[in-house]
């Protein structure tokens, strides 16, 4: 009689006979070989302990109900008929399985990095030896992995999908989804704050200055954002190149957003500083952060010198102070309009559709400077001051007709020297020679064969986006 012939015992065999038959039969029945013969088998087991329970609880009942008993005195059966009859014992409720609770526990105990503890840890949850529970279990797993993402070590997470039969072919309807994820929580488990050190000796961290620089620049990834704060750790241009250099390794090309404790808005801030030039809303703030720091130190050395000036002749000496503002007013003025120029250059190299104001201002610039230089130098009487156009129409035009070239590395030194030669060595010339009008329409019409074969280049590209 079923259960007990699936067990292949006596009906009347007690509970330590029914558990042994189990343990026999359990080698033979696997879960992870023979699931269906298994679950025919813990089915069999769990119903032959319930039988096996309800007999013995039901034989005490039995014999005491047939004890004779003695009769109450007529008072004491009064009395009890007047109280009401006592309620039936409550039947105890049936254990549920928390699988929240179980899954947060299992990141917990991934967190260790030993797979084998966590797969034996695993398997002893007996409950989930029943496969439509195990089966639920895993889609919850799924479901945390896919929205929260926990940390968790690669070989880990892959025992977490082999105890749930979730790694072959067909198990999860998003394949990728779950590399991504896996990856995902991976990066975050080594991003944890107990594991900065390691995760510097991975990057390639050898000395203990490196070290340091990388985990402070992952403690600074880890923070809230504050403007104030980011602003001022980007002071140091070094700073720039460092956190840049960092998430770049971390969040690969093109980076993906990492996950926590990474604060996402500190990941941002950082690549934009490092990338998006002097004209976006990030670059700008941390250019007039710069400034509003030069000048405070021009102030605070000013208020210094004038003390100590003050100290040796008795009046404080406040043309140090405008001295020493004028100093970091002048110095800050030619950053900023190498930065500009910088920015300029790189926006002329690249290429842009003919559509709209900036579009024509792009493709227009370098011939309006030339020509506007070629007004200045033939109809004025200075035409050394119609210089002031031509050389940069030139050096914008060699910009956008060299950008892509090949050149050798040992020349491009030499062509930048010459760039920046160009306006005081045509100063020599002509004034040597006396004529800086042909030298100025020279360089001028330079600068507009260097663009017309720039622009001569662009043409058939434009043909064939148009095509």
């Amino acid at each position: 009689m079923w259960p007990y012939s699936e067990l292949g015992i006596e009906a009347t065999a007690d509970e330590r006979a029914i558990k042994r038959a189990y343990a026999v039969r359990l080698k033979q029945n696997r879960p992870d070989e023979n699931p269906e013969g298994f679950q025919r088998l813990h089915e069999a087991y769990q119903a032959a302990l319930q039988r096996c329970r309800g007999s013995a609880a039901a034989a005490p009942a039995a014999a005491t109900s047939a004890a004779p008993r003695p009769l109450p005195p007529p008072a004491a059966t009064a009395a009890s008929a007047s109280q009401p009859a006592p309620a039936p014992p409550s039947t105890p409720a049936p254990v549920t399985f928390d699988a929240s609770a179980f899954l947060q526990e299992a990141v917990a105990r991934a967190d260790a990095n030993e797979p084998a503890a966590l797969r034996k840890w695993l398997e002893s949850h007996q409950a989930l030896w029943s496969l439509s529970l195990k089966t639920r279990v895993g889609q919850h797993w799924l479901a945390v992995i896919h929205q929260a993402a926990p940390p968790m070590p690669d070989g880990c997470f892959d025992e977490m999908l082999a105890f749930f039969r979730l790694d072959h072919a067909g198990a999860v309807p998003d394949p990728l989804l779950v590399a991504q994820r896996r990856q995902r929580m991976h990066m975050a488990w080594h991003l944890a704050p107990a594991r900065r050190d390691a995760l510097a000796g991975l990057l390639g961290a050898r000395s203990v200055s490196a070290r340091k620089q990388i985990t402070r620049s992952l403690r600074w990834l880890q923070q809230p954002f504050r403007w104030p704060v980011a602003l001022w750790r980007s002071l140091l241009p070094q700073n720039l190149r460092n956190m840049n250099n960092l998430i770049l390794r971390l969040a690969g090309q093109p980076p993906v957003e990492l996950p926590p404790p990474v604060d996402p808005r500190q990941q941002a801030f950082w690549l934009q500083a490092a990338h998006s030039g002097l004209f976006s809303r990030v670059g700008a703030a941390i250019v007039g952060a710069r400034v509003a720091g030069a000048l405070l130190l021009g102030l605070l050395l000013g208020v210094a010198f004038g003390a100590f000036a003050g100290m040796q002749g008795g009046q404080f000496a406040w043309g140090m102070v405008g001295l020493l503002e004028a100093i970091a007013g002048g110095f800050c003025g030619v950053a900023l309009a190498i930065m500009a120029w910088s920015e300029l250059t790189g926006w002329q190299r690249r290429p842009m559709p003919l559509k709209g104001a900036v579009g024509w201002l792009h493709f227009a610039l370098v011939p309006l400077l030339a020509i506007g230089a070629l007004i200045v130098v033939d109809a004025t009487d200075s035409p050394m001051a119609g210089w002031m156009l031509t050389v940069p129409a030139l050096w914008l035009a060699l910009a956008r007709v060299l950008h892509g070239r090949k050149i050798s590395a040992s020349l491009r030194p030499w062509l930048r020297l010459g760039i920046f030669l160009i306006y005081p060595v045509a100063s020599l010339v002509a004034s040597a020679v006396q004529v800086p009008v042909i030298m100025g329409n020279s360089l001028a019409a330079a600068a507009l064969l260097a663009w017309t074969i720039d622009a001569w280049r662009r043409v058939p590209r434009r043909q064939r986006a148009l095509a």
